[in-house]
């Protein structure tokens, strides 16, 4: 999950409590980062959570879920890359790949992110990756990504 405008932090919190009430509570939570945007937008610095959760919806389902609590938390359409009040993403589904116009996982860019990687590995370092088996760790170590991505301290 992710914010960079407005006031970030209360969209992650209702992010989170929206997809807990559709799932239950995350089984692990990473802490809030700060990061640079990414795709090369000039735009401010995102707010960035990840949360692991146990879900009965398959992952097309689950999107559809998530576009809607993102409409509902206030998101407005922006050019790719751009402002964004919440995105909700999802990383990884267990052990699945899914290769489809609409929804691909593992994230396709998820290698490229270190803002996604950072809070990915406090709350699934074992994971690995269905197609190239590497772990988190793996992953971050390869990373190209080179930018910031601070602990973010509530105020």
């Amino acid at each position: 999950m992710g914010s960079n405008v407005g006031k970030r932090e209360e969209y992650l919190k209702a992010a989170h409590a929206a997809v807990a009430a559709l799932l239950g509570a995350p089984i692990a939570s990473s802490q809030i980062w700060e990061t640079a945007a990414w795709g090369g937008v000039a735009q401010g610095s995102f707010l960035n959570q990840a949360h692991r959760f146990s879900s009965v919806l398959d992952p097309f389902q689950l999107l559809q879920s998530l576009k809607k609590i993102e409409q509902q938390i206030g998101r407005r359409a922006t050019d790719r890359w751009g402002n964004r009040e919440i995105d909700i993403d999802i990383l990884v589904y267990g052990s699945q790949w899914v290769s489809q116009p609409d929804l691909q996982i593992p994230h396709p860019r998820l290698s490229q992110r270190r803002f996604a990687l950072i809070p990915m590995a406090e709350i699934a370092s074992e994971w690995r990756h269905p197609i190239t088996g590497q772990s988190v760790g793996d992953l971050l170590a390869e990373c190209l990504d080179e930018s910031s991505v601070q602990l973010h301290h509530v105020a």
